[in-house]
Parts: C-alpha cells; structure tokens; sequence
C-alpha cells in the first residue's frame, strides 16, 4: 500500500495540531492545582566559613531554588543570584582575583563584586543580591522576597 504525499502531509498535520493542543491543555491544567513557592524571609542558608573564603575569591551555593555566588573582596562579603541576566548564564568568580570583576563566560558581560552592577557586556542590567549574615564565623545568605 503506498501513502501518498499529500496524505502523508495531511497526517503530519493532525499530529503536530494533536501534540500541540494537549501541550497547551496540559500546561493549562497542571498550572491550576501547582501550589506556589513558599518561601518566608526566615530561609537562609550555610554558605562557608569566614576563615576558610579568602580575599579575592568566590563560592557558588544555591539558595530557594537559585544558584548563588557569594564574593569576598576588598574586606566585603557580598552575594548575587549567579545567572547573568542577558542571557541567563552562569556567571563566575574566576577573574575575581585578577581582574577584580564576576563575569559571564558565554558573552562577556563583566559585573562589580561589591555593587553586582553591570560593567561592560550585553547584559542590560546587575546582578539581583542576595542578603548574606555571619555567624559565629559562618556565612549564610538569606533568602528575601525578591528571591520569591
């Protein structure tokens, strides 16, 4: 039996219009009963010992879902959302102690460790903070309402 073309394509047609439409439905339904992310601004985190993070350097962790990076540079502990948000890469710490910047290795956006903001590159904004509390000589970072 042979198929034709047309039939063929007919066929194609109601599959990609079959396959689309339960997409749709399902994502639809599925939405209705997800609950939403609980989260209060209680949440935190161990990040690192003080004395183990030294000057110029960066540890990735990850907080509500999120991957972070926390900075110790020029004496100040500082910690951003570490997805680059020109593109959603992530961002790294590596020339942290050479060139005194976090950067996004996909398409060079280059940020400030002390500030998050955007110094050069494609991104068209900073890196989102994140809070971060010592103690007892422990670093933690605290999941607050921007990270909700």
């Amino acid at each position: 039996m042979k198929t034709s073309r047309r039939n063929l394509l007919k066929l194609l047609a109601k599959v990609i219009i079959s396959i689309t439409t339960l997409s749709f439905l399902s994502s639809i339904l599925l939405k209705q009963g997800a609950p939403e992310k609980a989260v209060t601004n209680k949440d935190s985190v161990f990040i690192a010992s003080l004395e183990d993070l030294e000057e110029a350097t960066a540890v990735k962790f990850e907080i509500g879902g999120e991957a972070g990076i926390l900075t110790r540079f020029k004496g100040s502990l500082q910690a951003f959302i570490a997805t680059c948000p020109h593109m959603g890469c992530p961002v790294s710490g590596k020339a942290l102690a050479t060139k005194g910047i976090i950067e996004c290795p996909c398409h060079g956006s280059t940020f400030d460790p002390l500030t998050g903001k955007r110094l050069s590159g494609p991104a068209p904004g900073g890196l989102r903070k994140i809070g971060t509390e010592v103690k007892e000589g422990m670093i933690y970072a605290i999941l607050f309402e921007a990270l909700k």
